[in-house]
């Protein structure tokens, strides 16, 4: 009977494993021990065994400013690590924005392992960037006319067009 609720286990371990939306890799040494086929799908790369690959070969490096070494210092502090990072799109050709989360499988024992999992965060940081963009149009527009222009907040001035800086003598 422990035998059957052992393979019972398993098949649920496998099951979740393989039918989850959320790309999950096990890392040892820096290198993708296995992966479920939903990560595969998140790199454009489906039906494709990722084992044997090294975790950093998944990252954008021209894109992604984190670095590796960073990274796994306060993984080894902390035993976690969560933040985004773009990943190499094999299909798309640009970089694709994951919230990565990477958790040791021991706390305190790096050598046993992680486990890495990948959201797709891509559309909101795209969003998130041509908002930004928008904004500093806007900005731009704003400080070409000649009227003052003084936008607040909570705390008081939030910004003020060039016209309105030059109006009240400087920054405020």
């Amino acid at each position: 009977s422990q035998q059957a609720q052992l393979e019972a286990l398993g098949r649920d371990r496998d099951l979740m494993f393989s039918l989850s939306g959320v790309g999950i890799a096990f890392v040892r040494d820096g290198i993708i021990q296995s992966a479920n086929p939903a990560l595969a799908q998140l790199l454009g790369e489906e039906g494709t065994d990722l084992s044997g690959r090294p975790l950093a070969s998944l990252y954008a490096p021209e894109v992604d400013t984190k670095h590796d070494a960073d990274v796994v210092g306060v993984l080894r502090s902390l035993g976690h690590w969560q933040g985004e990072r773009a990943l190499r799109h094999a299909r798309a050709g640009q970089a694709l924005w994951a919230d990565v989360a990477l958790r040791l499988v021991q706390p305190g024992h790096p050598e046993e392992g992680l486990i890495a999992s990948f959201v797709n965060v891509d559309a909101r940081h795209r969003a998130e960037h041509n908002l930004t963009l928008q904004a500093d149009r806007t900005r731009a527009i704003l400080d070409s006319v000649f009227v003052g222009i003084v936008t607040l907040d909570a705390h008081g001035i939030a910004w003020m067009n060039r016209s309105a800086r030059r109006m009240f003598g400087g920054d405020l």
